[in-house]
């Protein structure tokens, strides 16, 4: 996910933030990701690839920045550790352009093997004509991965925040730079543009990498075509569909002891502390593991056993915010039972 925002403005430019989250196979960058190494910020993932502009760059912006981020999180299970982090960089006022993060390649997919990836933002620096103030871009944040049972139909919410409340649209991603090589990646999948859920109905077991792109607008479109947008923002995705002989398909719920999507307002610089729960749903089965996107800042116990109820799980989530975060920060977990189902995030 690339995102962005206007945080300083001068007579002759502005300088934007990217906010950026990437996930990596696991093994990939060394040293490995561990819970001891996430305080530290350690290790970071992404060296040598960079977001670099593609189409009307504002004269003498070639590179954005670099997509290294430091580790916030990992799940040994699916083999991925993931980051986040932001970086800033000037530009002319009035831009708008478009900047791409592309490499290859995906590792072998149900719709092809050694596929080219591509992430593509699109940012303007005009001021809006409804607030006179520069639109902040949506963040999407969704989990790195989700496992499916085969043949079994799934409805996935796309997790949107803006921070100027603005309505917005959710489509799949189309063309070189919106998605490289992941166009139909998700034969059968349908997206409601509007309610931003993915609905899927996988037919056969493998990776699939779904590719998905944000627009935000001052008012929702009639048509999904149309080009009035304020920013596009670039969400891609795993599913892992798998094939499985028990009978039981509904994985961990969440018990609390937040409700689930609830906003918590804090000061920069405090810490907030909650418990997560989990019940297991299948008979015999146990909690295996967690599978979440993490903000910079946010550190998680062990996962335990409740000691007075064996099919409840517990871990604690803290979180301590700085200057960089103020807004919407979202945190999205799902937990993964012994049998391989997965919970909703």
């Amino acid at each position: 996910m690339i995102s962005w925002r206007i945080v300083n403005d001068s007579s002759s430019s502005v300088s934007v933030e990217i906010l950026q989250r990437h996930a990596w196979r696991y093994d990939y960058f060394i040293p490995l990701c561990t819970a001891a190494t996430i305080p530290n910020g350690q290790p970071l993932l992404g060296y040598g690839y960079f977001i670099v502009c593609v189409s009307t760059c504002p004269t003498g912006l070639s590179t954005l920045g670099s997509v290294q981020v430091p580790c916030t999180g990992y799940n040994i299970g699916e083999q991925y550790a993931m980051g986040e982090g932001r970086f800033t960089f000037s530009v002319p006022h009035n831009s708008s352009f478009i900047a791409v993060f592309s490499s290859s390649a995906w590792f072998g997919l149900v719709t092809g093997t050694s596929l080219t990836w591509s992430v593509a933002v699109q940012i303007q620096t005009f001021k809006r004509i409804d607030t006179g103030r520069y639109n902040n871009a949506p963040i999407i944040t969704m989990l790195p991965i989700y496992r499916l049972r085969n043949k079994i139909s799934y409805s996935i919410k796309i997790n949107v925040a803006d921070n100027d409340f603005d309505p917005y649209i959710c489509l799949w991603s189309t063309g070189a730079n919106q998605c490289g090589g992941l166009t139909n990646s998700v034969p059968g999948g349908i997206i409601d543009n509007y309610g931003c859920y993915l609905n899927f109905t996988p037919q056969l077991i493998g990776y699939y990498a779904a590719a998905v792109t944000v627009e935000d607008f001052i008012l929702l479109p009639i048509n999904i075509s149309s080009t009035a947008y304020l920013s596009q923002v670039p969400i891609q995705f795993i599913f892992h569909v798998y094939n499985s002989t028990d009978p039981c398909v509904t994985g961990p719920i969440y018990i609390g002891d937040l409700v689930p999507d609830i906003c918590i307002y804090m000061l920069v610089g405090s810490t907030y502390t909650t418990r997560v729960r989990f019940k297991v749903q299948c008979q015999n089965a146990t909690v295996d593991s967690i599978i979440s996107v993490n903000p910079t800042g946010l550190l998680t116990t062990a996962l335990q056993q409740d000691p007075f109820d064996s099919t409840i799980y517990v871990f604690l989530a803290n979180f301590t915010s700085n200057a960089n975060q103020i807004g919407q920060n979202l945190y999205c977990f799902a937990g993964v039972d012994s049998i391989g189902n997965q919970g909703d995030s």
